[in-house]
């Protein structure tokens, strides 16, 4: 049975290309869809996100709580752009969660939905360092987009012994991530608890040419690679081009 056809019931409007049926299906604690901007990995890691706090597939019950992590949202953390229109739906998406069942917002400003059937969904940025970790783990961390090594580290020790835990990160390397280089080498050697999946601009079979070649435009050889073919910036003897002496600083300006 298809991904989609088993997020039947009016629960998610979601039909997923291959990548991301792949992706759905990997069965294991931790796991990565990484690729190109527009190449569909948020809208993956949000359904799954959506999939498991409505029906509590890997837990096999609910309530089930989650934590979205991203580099930065704005003060009231729901109007996130990336967030709202995935979650709640515009002129493109479907909503992920129909209205009735999306609960209400906690917190001043707002950072945690209460879904009606008790699971919980809360919006953290990693910018809050590792005071993030305080209280109780949840069920399901999403990292999406980039996040700084050793807090992932954090979130994988945190999450090993917890019965049906799941860490997924969706992003784009553009900045030599080594989580992700090391994620990548895990199961490229057959570590059974970590699956990574790599998808290009061409898989997202919603995406016409046209707008392919409009984001690529002006982009160069290294950009075009990461950006549009979903490769990763170190393979291939590729080099962060933000890493030039005209970025370093001489030791004595640095504050003491």
């Amino acid at each position: 049975m298809a991904v989609d056809e088993e997020l039947a019931n009016g629960l998610l409007k979601y039909v997923p290309f291959q990548a991301q049926e792949d992706f759905h299906r990997a069965d294991v604690p931790v796991k990565a869809l990484l690729g190109p901007n527009s190449g569909g990995k948020s809208v993956a890691g949000y359904a799954e996100l959506a999939w498991e706090v409505l029906q509590g597939r890997r837990k096999g019950r609910i309530p089930v709580h989650a934590w979205v992590v991203r580099p930065s949202f704005p003060k009231n953390r729901f109007t996130d752009p990336t967030f709202t229109r995935l979650w709640y739906g515009d002129e493109f998406f479907d909503p992920f969660i129909p209205k009735a069942m999306q609960g209400r917002l906690r917190g001043n400003p707002a950072s945690v939905m209460e879904i009606n059937n008790g699971s919980t969904i809360e919006l953290r940025t990693w910018r809050q360092g590792f005071e993030l970790n305080e209280g109780q783990m949840p069920d399901i961390i999403h990292v999406d987009d980039s996040c700084p090594t050793a807090l992932f580290n954090e979130f994988r020790a945190r999450l090993f012994r917890k019965p049906h835990g799941l860490l997924m990160a969706t992003a784009t390397d553009t900045h030599c991530d080594s989580w992700i280089m090391e994620l990548i080498e895990q199961s490229d050697q057959g570590n059974p608890g970590i699956k990574v999946f790599r998808i290009k601009m061409d898989d997202n079979t919603y995406l016409d040419h046209q707008h392919i070649q409009t984001m690529v435009a002006g982009m160069d050889e290294i950009e075009t690679a990461v950006r549009a073919g979903g490769a990763v910036r170190e393979e291939g003897g590729r080099v962060y081009k933000c890493w030039s002496e005209a970025n370093w600083r001489d030791r004595s300006e640095l504050p003491m």
